[in-house]
């Protein structure tokens, strides 16, 4: 499950050269096991900054001035990381916006995955994961450093169009979230052969929907925040929140993002360089996030959308079926009049009743796109027993089954 918060938590440190414990463990829940954590730099001095899990051996840092980004660091069971900055508080902030349970996996110690950086350059070029990341997967969370020359870098899903790559200044350090096609592929581009270039691989996200191009949603205002209804995108059910490519090519551009109705203005200035972030943020129950930029040069594009998991029933007291529940897990005989109800937690956009004596027909959709959807009918006198049964199958199948004294027939596809 993807989980974003409104407001972020501020976990920056004024302690300088050395990695600094941060305890999550009052923010996080138990089964939490990746961090979501902004990095805003606010000066022009170029700070060095890492995160990583506690005692985890991974040591990437790299420099950030006036530029944002965002990592995605695992988490153990104790859920405690470790930042590092070598500026002063005020200078290097550190904010937990989120975190992801089952659906997503880490790497403590990650994996250099630099020789995997394609050799040829100014081409998009394949980088295969597979080897790394189970089926399924939708997004891998790198990073990305240099320790030479500028030069400049793109990520992108295999088999998209998108032609979007900006400048990456000497010795910078930042993290992407990137969108993978079925075989767990993306595609890099890069320049400067002088430029020595390091990529590592920190974890992956199952759920959610990756798309193969960005679609963009950029703001039509400047100078202050506008909500952006992402409604035609069709987000998948069960959406929590959109992957943003925030990407610009002049500099000296003032960008954030940030869910609906948060009071968080991490407002910063792309004052060195052109902007090219990928930054998880949450959605509302309207579909909605809001942004804010300076000048009109800076582009939105969603590039995916992360989503609450499907869960085994085996796992639960009660009766989890993708996002319904049913709150026993046996069949049980319905008096007349009552309603079977199959609610959708608080914040999302289903609830669909169906009452007995079913003299209509009700119907459940449930799915990750809308290949995957799947309309259920009842119809007929239905006079005793409703069950609900589900298959955990990659299909994310919701079956209904009507248990005798079922008048008429039910349909399935």
């Amino acid at each position: 499950m993807a989980v974003f918060f409104k407001n972020a938590i501020d976990i920056s440190t004024s302690t300088l050269n050395q990695y600094v414990d941060k305890d999550l463990s009052a923010y996080v829940p138990a089964d939490a096991t990746m961090a979501i954590i902004r990095v805003r730099g606010v000066g022009d001095s170029g700070p060095s900054w890492g995160l990583r899990t506690k005692n985890s051996g991974y040591d990437v840092k790299g420099a950030l001035s006036f530029d944002m980004t965002e990592v995605c660091v695992p988490l153990d069971a104790s859920r405690i990381i470790q930042v590092y900055t070598t500026d002063a508080y005020g200078t290097c902030h550190f904010y937990l916006q989120g975190y992801f349970t089952a659906d997503a996996a880490g790497w403590a110690a990650g994996y250099d995955i630099s020789v995997l950086i394609p050799a040829s350059q100014g081409v998009w070029t394949d980088v295969d994961v597979s080897s790394y990341i189970p089926a399924g997967g939708q997004f891998a969370c790198v990073e990305y450093t240099s320790t030479s020359s500028s030069h400049y870098i793109g990520f992108r899903k295999k088999g998209s169009t998108d032609n979007r790559y900006t400048p990456h200044p000497n010795n910078y350090h930042y993290g992407y979230i990137v969108p993978l096609n079925s075989g767990r592929c993306f595609q890099m581009i890069h320049g400067n052969t002088s430029a020595v270039k390091h990529l590592y691989l920190r974890g992956y996200i199952l759920n959610g929907r990756a798309k193969t191009n960005g679609v963009e949603y950029s703001l039509t205002t400047t100078g202050s925040y506008e909500t952006k209804d992402l409604s035609s995108d069709n987000p998948p059910w069960g959406y929590t929140g959109a992957l943003v490519q925030m990407y610009s090519t002049g500099s000296g551009n003032w960008t954030n993002v940030r869910m609906t109705g948060s009071s968080d203005d991490q407002y910063y200035n792309t004052i060195n360089q052109p902007c090219y972030q990928t930054i998880a943020v949450g959605l509302d129950a309207a579909k909605q996030f809001q942004g804010k930029r300076s000048n009109t040069d800076m582009q939105y594009y969603v590039l995916g959308y992360f989503t609450k998991p499907f869960r085994n029933i085996a796992n639960h007291n009660r009766f989890d079926v993708g996002e319904f529940r049913l709150l026993s897990s046996e069949v049980t005989p319905l008096a007349q009049g009552s309603a079977l109800q199959l609610v959708a937690p608080p914040g999302d956009n289903a609830v669909i009743q169906g009452v007995t004596p079913v003299v209509d027909m009700f119907r459940l959709c449930t799915g990750t796109t809308v290949a995957d959807l799947i309309d259920n009918y009842l119809a007929a006198a239905m006079s005793d027993t409703v069950g609900l049964f589900t298959l955990n199958s990659a299909g994310e199948i919701v079956m209904a089954h009507a248990n005798s004294g079922i008048g008429g027939r039910a349909y399935l596809y």
